[in-house]
């Protein structure tokens, strides 16, 4: 990667970064989940994965200079196999452009792997839901998503993962009650249970690479409708 790194991300309160990591392990060598909305929103995903060893600190609408700061503790810290990356969403809401997007998960990788110079990272695509949408912003999406894609296939231990087909028909609609009722950017458990079945075997699969403990399959769990 051709980018210089930022420095240290900025300091968050001593106090809380020890409350905070007191509900995870230390090198737990297992899955941590970073990013935003996506993953913040799915409170079952670590119950759907396991036995996959996944904790999930994603946080629904964490901007991606976030998810940066708080690498230390939330990653470096665990020192794990994995990092599942869902992040960018936000940002593009926030009018953040494509290449600002690449570049800040390029930064992201960059000092992660200076730290954790084993760690696979999954990027999981920035998804355009109907919001983004009607928010004028599905090619900055496109672009950012591309952008990344390039530099995942170009950087070891860093992965991209396609989602954006699980929203939409073969026809290019989007799919029927894919979104909240309340909030066209916020998925239903229909879109979760479809990106399941791409990223559980995905993220196996990049686990097992990075020498993680081979796991048999349990039978899926799924919260009640």
């Amino acid at each position: 990667m051709n980018c210089c790194d930022r420095g240290p991300p900025m300091s968050f309160s001593t106090i809380f970064q020890e409350l905070y990591m007191s509900f995870f392990p230390d090198n737990i060598e297992g899955i941590v989940a970073v990013g935003g909305s996506f993953l913040g929103d799915w409170d079952w995903l670590a119950k759907a994965v396991a036995p996959l060893p996944l904790y999930n600190h994603a946080i629904s609408g964490t901007l991606m200079d976030a998810t940066y700061a708080s690498m230390d503790f939330q990653v470096v810290q665990s020192q794990p196999r994995l990092v599942v990356y869902c992040n960018g969403g936000d940002d593009i809401l926030q009018n953040v452009p494509a290449e600002k997007i690449a570049g800040n998960f390029s930064e992201y990788c960059e000092r992660l792997h200076k730290h954790c110079p084993a760690t696979n990272i999954l990027f999981m695509s920035i998804l355009n839901t109907v919001k983004q949408s009607r928010s004028g912003r599905s090619d900055e999406i496109v672009k950012a998503n591309s952008l990344i894609k390039d530099m995942c296939d170009k950087t070891d231990h860093v992965h991209f993962l396609e989602l954006n087909f699980v929203l939409l028909e073969r026809d290019g609609r989007y799919k029927e009650n894919i979104f909240s009722i309340f909030n066209d950017h916020t998925p239903t458990n229909k879109v979760f249970y479809a990106t399941y079945h791409i990223l559980y075997p995905a993220t196996k699969m990049v686990w097992e690479s990075a020498g993680g403990k081979h796991f048999k399959d349990n039978e899926h769990w799924w919260p009640e409708a």
